[in-house]
């Protein structure tokens, strides 16, 4: 009895102490202490960004139709090509841009990034898909 009594004492400590240790730490945040200048990105890191948002969601040669010729090999990699560029219209939208920058916040964490820089990305990425899409 005295075991069930000390286990149920730890439980209700713990269910009082565990949102509170929470609440502070969320009240806390990334952006804490920071000021909003220091949050965007400099012009180094959105032209980075902006190349490599050009890189993933625009075609590799707009405008210009591969022709299926003679040469097997060149014909598989202009079919090739040619899917890859009708996927990129049908993926190029508002949602898939949101799910990449997702993706590339995840990648900066996996890599060791600290989370400031990587919040600072993802929410510049966040704003270059509501503007663009």
């Amino acid at each position: 009895m005295t075991g069930s009594r000390i286990t149920g004492i730890c439980a209700i400590a713990l269910a009082i102490i565990l949102p509170i240790n929470v609440a502070v730490a969320a009240d806390r945040g990334v952006f804490s202490g920071k000021s909003v200048s220091q949050h965007n990105l400099t012009e180094w890191e959105k032209k980075k960004m902006t190349a490599e948002f050009k890189n993933k969601f625009s075609p590799s040669r707009p405008g210009e139709h591969t022709k299926l010729g003679s040469n097997p090999w060149k014909a598989k990699k202009a079919k090739k090509q040619q899917h890859n560029e009708k996927m990129l219209q049908l993926s190029n939208t508002w949602g898939h841009c949101r799910e990449f920058s997702y993706k590339q916040r995840g990648q900066c964490y996996a890599r060791g990034g600290d989370a400031y820089t990587c919040e600072r990305y993802y929410d510049a990425r966040v704003s270059h898909c509501d503007e663009k899409f």
